[in-house]
């Protein structure tokens, strides 16, 4: 095996660790989340300010998280992180105005989901798939036969 040839399948790693990094925070921020709210349940009123600029921050995260898949694809690597982080962003901007009317029942189950759809990110941003170029049409069929 030629030593270059693995470096030629792979995604630029500064476009994996900008990945990395940017779902990794989206995470955090998720995590934040329960726990601002649970607080401000437990009578500590001002956790409402900090669960708001948890969203906000969400919502922000998600832009750079599109950029990094913007990034993956042109560099060669998978569709979906494009497509997810964009549906993420319409999913927090929903999650945003369901909580700012009070339509709890849609606020905890979508930020259950939010929750792990970015957990789940952020741990594939992790693993080596998230490096890896996608195969064309004509590899996949090759390598299937």
């Amino acid at each position: 095996m030629n030593p270059s040839e693995p470096a030629a399948r792979r995604v630029s790693p500064v476009f994996v660790v900008f990945l990395r990094i940017v779902t990794t925070l989206f995470a955090a921020t998720l995590l934040w989340q329960p726990i601002s709210a649970g607080t401000f349940v437990s009578g500590q009123p001002g956790m409402m300010t900090w669960h708001a600029v948890g969203a906000a921050l969400a919502m922000f995260l998600t832009l750079p998280m599109m950029l990094a898949g913007l990034l993956l694809l042109v560099g060669g690597g998978t569709r979906w992180p494009l497509a997810a982080s964009a549906l993420l962003l319409v999913l927090v901007i929903a999650q945003m105005a369901a909580g700012s009317t009070r339509v709890l029942a849609v606020h905890l189950p979508l930020g259950t989901a939010l929750f792990g759809a970015g957990m789940a990110f952020a741990w594939w941003s992790w693993t080596k798939r998230a490096g890896q170029r996608r195969r064309s049409g004509r590899a996949a069929t090759a390598v299937a036969r």
